[in-house]
């Protein structure tokens, strides 16, 4: 690597390291398949020698080219074991601030243990070449440390993107460990213990591996080991120096990987506070409250699904690395087996915390549910009362109605008798029947026209009141069927349960709507051949994004329906069906 840079402060610039090489190492989440995966990517079974890599998405994949702003990073494939790991060499072309000239040609080791180790010798800083300064290195580290990020985040997969992006929010400047080997250092005490001085020899060391660090000084060597990473100046730096070395930057990656997946962890913890306070907002009436608590409540639980995979990546890796390790008493300032025991008992006992963390979202689930019952409840005796109360109403529209219906059917008789009377014209007393019984009289003709025509009259008015009574009965039974019993649920369901249920049912209408990134899809679906039910249609509104029902619709023509029993009636089938969680 070499750098040329537009830096104008001045430095206080007081050790410097000759021709030092860089690692920075990582732990991500990685197994056998991801891998396999990776090297797909890189199409190493088809002998590719050089492939040009990037993360960003090509918004136009018909076009034959591709813009990156210079946002790419050339890759060649140095070793590879296709389910063990893949040693590459990188050249990464990323766009800097005027003045500055950079070249990074980078080794880069990817292990299906999830360790990923970037080297590269640092050949010059500002013309120097020789012995660079560690402010200067602590810059040049900073740099690196963001554009190994760009190199392997065009290397993952989503499903790992996904990973990081939870644990680290920003991945492009997720913490890594740093080691510097180089070949000698300019300052050089009789006791180590003088580079931690409080002041700018232990402050700049400090700025690179951390604060706290331990100094070692062994047969003219001289090791620097802090809790980001270590500085080691060996007389030589031998293979076995370096299996040490990087072993123990691969324990604090992972060390730093857990204390940012534990954090992440605490972080739910502090939003379970949050849904509590929506909890509280809930019991008191609030609907809008309800509603947010339950899709809160489904997103967190999500997330602590992913870190619980998470978790078994970490434990799976942090097991090989345990019982892969060979330990040597030359190398026991290094302190690696102390800290793979760490790192697993800190992995076992995340499964707890996590969990805790569990068994907390699920209480708080069963909370909500108790009160989208209690509230069910609540409105169906609401609607009960209303329903008496409608009941009543109706009970004396009935008898006035009565009342005005019999009134009718007399009108309907007088208008009868008043049309025969306009066609035939007045009737005298001699001409009735009531005459001739009273005078003994044979019945004449007119007599007997007048019988008939009176026989006449009454039918027509008994038909008359038949049709009335048929025309009256259907606008009742169509005013009837519009009675609708409607419920707000906001109950968690299984959407592949849902869409089971309804593929044998007779589809009346089927819509989707739209809103604020939520997609809610109406179902309503004819009943009227169940009679047990003694429903005309069922209609439900459910959102798929958060997997909530959020309304039922219940149409009938029964006006005395019992709606609770109804509605526990619709609940139970439902939950028979898988439905209802």
């Amino acid at each position: 690597m070499q750098k040329s840079d537009n830096i104008k402060d001045e430095l206080s610039e007081i050790l410097f390291l000759k021709n030092p090489k860089i690692f920075v190492i990582e732990w991500l989440p990685f197994d056998s398949n991801q891998l396999r995966e990776l090297n797909k990517k890189l199409d190493i079974e088809k002998s590719s020698s050089k492939t040009l890599l990037t993360g960003l998405i090509d918004s136009d994949p018909d076009s034959p080219s591709f813009l990156t702003e210079g946002k790419y990073t050339k890759v060649t494939v140095k070793d590879y074991d296709i389910n063990n790991y893949v040693n590459l060499e990188a050249i990464i072309d990323l766009p800097e601030e005027e003045g500055i000239v950079q070249i990074e040609e980078m080794a880069v080791f990817i292990s299906k243990l999830g360790f990923i180790i970037y080297s590269l010798d640092l050949r010059e800083i500002n013309g120097k070449n020789s012995f660079m300064s560690l402010d200067k290195l602590s810059r040049v580290i900073a740099d690196l440390s963001q554009d190994s990020s760009q190199v392997i985040d065009s290397l993952l997969t989503e499903f790992q993107r996904n990973f990081i992006k939870i644990i680290f929010g920003n991945p492009m400047y997720r913490p890594k460990t740093i080691l510097i080997v180089g070949e000698d250092i300019n300052k050089k005490f009789e006791d180590v213990k003088d580079y931690l001085d409080g002041e700018d020899c232990e402050i700049e060391i400090s700025q690179i591996i951390g604060e706290g660090f331990r100094a070692h000084s062994i047969d003219g060597s001289i090791y620097f080991i802090g809790n980001r990473g270590a500085i080691l100046v060996p007389k030589e730096f031998t293979e076995e120096m370096e299996y040490y070395s990087i072993y123990n930057g691969i324990k604090e990656g992972i060390t730093i990987f857990i204390d940012s997946f534990m954090s992440r962890v605490w972080e739910l913890y502090d939003q379970t506070n949050e849904i509590q306070e929506l909890v509280n907002m809930a019991v008191k009436g609030n609907t809008d409250a309800l509603n947010k608590v339950q899709e809160e409540i489904t997103i967190l639980t999500s997330t602590i699904s992913v870190l619980g995979q998470v978790k078994e990546f970490l434990h799976d890796s942090c097991e090989q690395l345990t019982n892969n390790f060979d330990s040597l008493s030359t190398f026991s300032f290094f302190e690696i087996e102390k800290g793979l025991e760490t790192i697993r008992n800190r992995v076992k006992e995340s499964t707890k915390v996590i969990k805790g963390l569990l068994t907390e979202l699920e209480g708080k689930r069963d909370h909500i549910n108790t009160l989208s019952e209690m509230q069910i409840r609540k409105m169906n005796k609401a609607m009960t009362q209303n329903t008496k109360s409608m009941n009543q109403v109706l009970q004396a529209n009935t008898r006035t109605s009565e009342a005005i219906d019999m009134i009718e059917l007399i009108l309907a008789g007088s208008i009868i008798l008043e049309i025969v009377a306009f066609a035939i014209g007045e009737i005298s007393s001699d001409q009735t029947i009531y005459n001739s019984i009273v005078n003994k009289i044979p019945l004449a003709r007119d007599q007997i026209a007048n019988l008939i025509l009176f026989i006449f009259s009454i039918f027509a008015w008994v038909a008359l009141v038949v049709y009335l009574r048929i025309s009256k009965s259907r606008m009742e039974k169509k005013a009837l069927r519009d009675f609708i019993i409607t419920l707000n649920i906001n109950r968690k369901i299984d959407m592949n349960n849902l869409e089971a249920f309804l593929e044998g049912k007779e589809i009346v209408m089927k819509q989707v709507e739209y809103e604020s990134g939520n997609v809610l899809h109406t179902y309503i679906w004819d009943t009227s051949d169940i009679k047990e039910l003694n429903l005309e249609t069922i209609s439900i509104v459910c959102n798929k994004s958060t997997g909530l029902l959020l309304s039922l619709e219940l149409e009938t023509s029964d006006m005395n329906i019992d709606q609770e029993e109804k509605v526990n009636e619709i609940m139970e089938i439902f939950k028979r069906n898988g439905i209802l969680e």
